[in-house]
């Protein structure tokens, strides 16, 4: 059985998507930080689809605990399908308005984990031969002026990049490493000022329907694919 492993999976869209790829039959391993109830539930329901789910903790802040969840993930699985890598912490404010200590957990959050992670993880794929997808953020392809949500929009920016150049390397193992870039997500808890141009957000169900094209595909790498309805379009 294929297993795949989703971060940020105890609610919203990682669980969304932990549910819809055990429908398909995936056995899944979902990750979760301090909700532990709720990834419990989505475990419990991901088994009612006759698959294989397991419950695994994991602080990203700081190096440490780091280490500790590759350990724990490897001490569970020698090899993975699929990584799908849902953590990032949002902020909405400009640069000039962000403080250190908030500029320092974005970056170790979305950036420094997200490095560590892909780098630990590509050993388990390559066996099967699997995948990677990363989250990003609609209008990352393009770099402008943001102060709507600077410094999150820079470590997808990076994260892209690294995307990029990871699945340069990775392509020889024949990993596959791409990026979906929503605009705003149902149940976001925060909404652009600016109505929609497809007069809604994006449902989970629209980037579900992308990361199964991803998982099926053989020869797409190196991709940042946006779910985002026209939103930060230029």
């Amino acid at each position: 059985m294929k297993k795949i492993l989703i971060t940020g999976a105890a609610k919203n869209l990682g669980g969304y998507l932990a549910e819809k790829l055990a429908k398909n039959k995936y056995s899944v391993i979902v990750h979760y930080n301090s909700s532990k109830d709720s990834a419990k539930e989505v475990v419990k329901s991901c088994k009612l689809e006759g698959v294989e789910a397991e419950l695994l903790q994991g602080d990203f802040s700081t190096d440490k605990s780091l280490r500790e969840f590759i350990s724990n993930l490897k001490s569970i699985t020698s090899e993975l399908y699929g990584f799908i890598h849902n953590v990032g912490n949002f902020e909405v404010g400009s640069f000039l308005s962000t403080s250190y200590s908030k500029w320092q957990e974005l970056i170790q959050v979305n950036l420094n984990a997200s490095f560590y992670l892909l780098k630990e993880i590509i050993p388990l794929l390559k066996p099967q031969m699997g995948h990677i997808i990363c989250m990003g953020f609609a209008g990352i392809n393009n770099i402008k002026a943001d102060t709507y949500c600077s410094v999150y929009s820079l470590t997808k920016q990076a994260l892209l990049f690294m995307v990029k150049t990871i699945a340069k390397e990775a392509s020889t193992s024949n990993i596959k490493i791409n990026m979906i870039s929503p605009g705003y997500l149902e149940k976001s808890v925060v909404f652009p000022k600016d109505p929609f141009p497809m007069e809604r957000p994006a449902s989970f169900e629209d980037i579900f329907q992308t990361v199964n094209f991803l998982l099926d595909h053989t020869y797409i790498t190196g991709q940042n694919i946006e779910v985002s309805g026209g939103v930060r379009l230029s």
